[in-house]
């Protein structure tokens, strides 16, 4: 199943570029000036949604899981 919907999580990110860093005191003006933003840019949605569909494809699939576990086990057993 293919999903480009964009999840808000920590900090939003246009791209490549952050557009709103995650702070511990979060302006709510500013929270809702990017939403504004997102709910009216319909490209700027999709290539967020691309890129992290690709850094988890590229960074959180089982595959590269199992292979930093392996990695991690060998480096135990070598030690």
């Amino acid at each position: 199943m293919k999903m480009d919907k964009m999840v808000l999580s920590g900090f939003l990110l246009g791209g490549k570029q952050p557009i709103m860093l995650n702070t511990f005191r979060p302006d709510v003006c500013e929270i809702a000036d990017k939403l504004q933003v997102l709910l009216t840019d319909t490209d700027l949605r999709y290539k967020m949604g691309s890129a992290g569909r690709e850094k988890f494809e590229r960074e959180f699939t089982l595959e590269v899981f199992e292979k930093r576990i392996v990695e991690i086990l060998n480096y135990c057993l070598h030690y």
